[in-house]
């Protein structure tokens, strides 16, 4: 679903994928790479730049406690993370993550 009033402009979209650490292919990736995308497609995000922005937006929204033990999630989109040394975290809209199962 594309949000025409979200178009960020190559400098935004350039600090928000570094933030990130996101790929962001050309055109030209999916051409060339069409069975590598096919194979691999329920790990890609495929999505519009106004996309992308909204997800940067609400995973800097993210609230954390003083001593770091939870972190709550205000926005209205599920957010993963990954802390230092540990595996990816789910953080679902207007929740509260402590780290527990």
């Amino acid at each position: 679903c594309k949000d025409d009033a979200e178009n960020p402009s190559p400098d935004e979209l350039s600090e928000v994928l570094s933030v990130l650490r996101l790929h962001y292919p050309k055109a030209e990736f999916f051409q060339v790479r069409g069975e590598y995308i096919d194979a691999h497609r329920e790990k890609l995000w495929i999505c519009t730049n106004g996309e992308i922005l909204k997800y940067v937006k609400a995973f800097r929204s993210l609230e954390y406690s003083a001593d770091g033990t939870m972190i709550r999630n205000p926005s209205s989109l599920d957010v993963w993370f990954q802390p230092a040394f540990g595996k990816v975290e789910h953080i679902p809209a207007g929740s509260v993550w402590t780290g527990e199962e």
